[in-house]
C-alpha cells in the first residue's frame, strides 16, 4: 500500500461524515452522511432512496465528496476531496460486508435494528427506508497543510493508484 493511500485511509478512519455533492433534475445538491470505508477506499453509507441525493444517485450516480475536520487555523487544515460513482449496494455478499463494516464503526445503529424502545420506535419508520450505498472513488485529493502548505496529493484510483502532487 502506498504512503498516500495509508494517510488517506487513516484520515478517513478518524472521521465520520462525508458531504456528498450530487447533480439531478432539480440542480446541484449537497448532503452529509455518516460513512465507513474499506481497504480499497470505497465508502459505504446509509440513505433513503427517496431523498433528493438518493434520487440524484439513481439517475446519475456521479458524485463528489468532501471530508474534513473543523480546524480553527488554516495552517492545520487537513481533508479529503473525492470524485467517483455511488449506487445502491445490491450484491448479497457486498451488503453483508458493508453492513458489518458500518455496524463496527457505528455500533449504535444496531439499536435501531434490534432493540425496541421509545426513541428507536420513533425512528423505526425512517430506518425502514434506508438502504446501503457504496461510493467508489475514481480520484481522491488529500490536503495536509502541516505537511506541505498550498499543495494537494492526488490518488488516481482507476489506474493502479498512480500518485502525483498538484498545486492547490
Amino acid at each position: 500500500m502506498s504512503d498516500l493511500k495509508d494517510m488517506i485511509s487513516e484520515f478517513m478512519r478518524r472521521h465520520n461524515t462525508v458531504t456528498l455533492a450530487t447533480l439531478g433534475p432539480a440542480g446541484p445538491w449537497a448532503a452529509a452522511v455518516f460513512y465507513v470505508h474499506d481497504a480499497t477506499l470505497t465508502l459505504f453509507f446509509l440513505s433513503d432512496p427517496e431523498t433528493r441525493h438518493g434520487r440524484d444517485l439513481a439517475t446519475q450516480g456521479v458524485v463528489a465528496g468532501e471530508i474534513h475536520g473543523d480546524d480553527r487555523d488554516w495552517r492545520t487544515i487537513r481533508g479529503v476531496q473525492l470524485e467517483g460513482r455511488a449506487e445502491l449496494v445490491k450484491s448479497p455478499m457486498e451488503l453483508a460486508r458493508g453492513w458489518q463494516l458500518y455496524l463496527t464503526k457505528f455500533p449504535f445503529v444496531s439499536e435501531f435494528i434490534q432493540a425496541p424502545g421509545e426513541f428507536v420506535g420513533a425512528c423505526a419508520a425512517g430506518m425502514a427506508k434506508v438502504r446501503l450505498y457504496k461510493l467508489v472513488p475514481s480520484r481522491i485529493w488529500y490536503t495536509d497543510n502541516e505537511r506541505h502548505f498550498g499543495k494537494r496529493d492526488v490518488l488516481n484510483c482507476e489506474s493502479g493508484l498512480e500518485l502525483w502532487a498538484v498545486a492547490a
